[in-house]
């Protein structure tokens, strides 16, 4: 089997540069345009969500299933999964609470503190259901 093209370095996965950086494609972090808010499927898929609420404590409702599913058509098998990371730039008391949207379960805490980040992982877990998995 020949080996990825090589240009201008990179990680390649057959000839064991180890020591080159593994690069990859990350979308431009959305940012929420409103306090408390219903969040997109665009919002949730990017990878990265940055929050300013000021000093307002916010509620970003996650979409249904049915609105992610739609934006996302290849996730269509139970384990599929999406990798977010929400960072809330409000300061005392602007902590963001997460709830949840039709379809959806959170496991661990739903609540990112001010001035901190969450990282969470968001698993097809079955049909017409997704659960959000609090890492950190």
């Amino acid at each position: 089997m020949p080996g990825l093209p090589v240009s201008g370095g990179g990680f390649q996965f057959t000839d064991g540069n180890n020591n080159d950086p593994l690069l990859y494609v990350q979308q431009i972090p959305v940012q929420t345009a409103s306090v408390t808010a219903t969040l997109t499927p665009a919002q949730i898929s990017g990878g990265v969500l940055v929050a300013s609420t000021g000093t307002t404590a916010a509620t970003y409702t996650l979409p249904t299933v049915a609105a992610l599913e739609a934006a996302l058509p290849n996730a269509n098998r139970v384990g599929h999964a999406l990798e977010l990371s929400i960072i809330n730039l409000g300061t005392t008391p602007a902590n963001i609470t997460l709830a949840v949207g039709t379809g959806w379960t959170i496991v661990g805490s739903a609540t990112i503190a001010f001035s901190t980040s969450a990282y969470m992982e968001l698993v097809k877990t079955g049909d017409g259901s997704w659960t959000l998995y609090r890492q950190s």
